[in-house]
């Protein structure tokens, strides 16, 4: 991988990371939420390890299934297409 890949997954998964504890401290205080799908996409284009972590460490949308499993299966995708990519 290239240094702009490795900069880019940092970055949109620390991105992601933070904005899923915005999201629940603004649940706690029932303000404006993010949508869903914005984290979703924020999964999808490369930052699934933050939006999976923040789910477990702030305890937010652990009920709902497009988190607990479709994360990680966004997450899976992306390794195997990584590995697929190294090994061209």
């Amino acid at each position: 991988m290239d240094k702009f890949t490795i900069i880019y997954l940092v970055t949109i998964n620390v991105l992601s990371f933070i904005l899923m504890a915005v999201d629940k401290n603004k649940a706690r205080y029932s303000r404006n939420r993010t949508a869903e799908n914005a984290f979703i996409l924020l999964a999808i284009i490369g930052g699934s390890v933050g939006v999976y972590l923040a789910v477990w460490v702030f305890n937010h949308k652990t009920k709902k299934i497009k988190f607990t499993l479709g994360i990680p299966a966004i997450f899976l995708l992306e390794l195997i297409l990584i590995l697929l990519y190294l090994n061209r």
